[in-house]
């Protein structure tokens, strides 16, 4: 499943590779060697206010529109799992139904962080591309904004499917990972 990541190299999120022309990312933004769900993570979308991709981070646990005070967007966030949508449901599961039609986006890492073992005595793996470029998760964003103070949060899930062969000896499900060809 992916619940823990790595940008280790943020400049390797190139726009010649994801296309993007706009940036929002804070100018300080780090090497992160052990992102958790409720983080913020880098992914690039397609903004149909300004026509263009657009490269920021994220919020990592998707935050329904329909939250209606910051209130209930806290308690969403803490009671709730939305930081992955399964394949299988995404497009009839309610919390997604929306973002599934027309916010789709690429949640982009450099390393997915797997824990095998016993409950005790997991060991943790990093997944990685042999040269360390960094790889797009399929994911879903959305926009939530508060109606009284416009306060903005935006936020994102990424979309896990069932293990392939070679994923299954980390975890039964692996994130949906996409081919440049396919970003589109």
């Amino acid at each position: 499943m992916c619940g823990r990541a790595t940008v280790i190299n943020p400049d390797g999120i190139t726009e010649k590779l994801y296309g993007y022309t706009k940036k929002f990312v804070p100018s300080d933004w780090k090497p992160r060697y052990n992102l958790n769900p409720r983080e913020e993570i880098p992914a690039v979308y397609y903004d149909p206010f300004l026509r263009q991709r657009v490269l920021r981070t994220m919020h990592w646990n998707f935050l329904p529109s329909k939250l209606a005070s910051r209130g209930r967007v806290d308690e969403f966030d803490s009671h709730y799992s939305a930081f992955n949508a399964r394949i299988e449901t995404v497009a009839s599961a309610p919390t997604f139904q929306q973002a599934w039609r027309s916010q789709r986006c690429l949640v982009v890492i450099d390393g997915i962080i797997e824990w095998v073992g016993e409950k005790r005595h997991k060991i943790p793996h990093l997944i990685r591309h042999p040269d360390g470029s960094p790889f797009a998760m399929a994911g879903l964003w959305n926009r939530w904004q508060d109606r009284r103070s416009n306060e903005e949060i935006w936020s994102c899930t990424v979309i896990v499917k069932d293990a392939d062969d070679w994923y299954a000896r980390f975890h039964d499900r692996m994130a949906v990972l996409l081919a440049p060809d396919a970003y589109d």
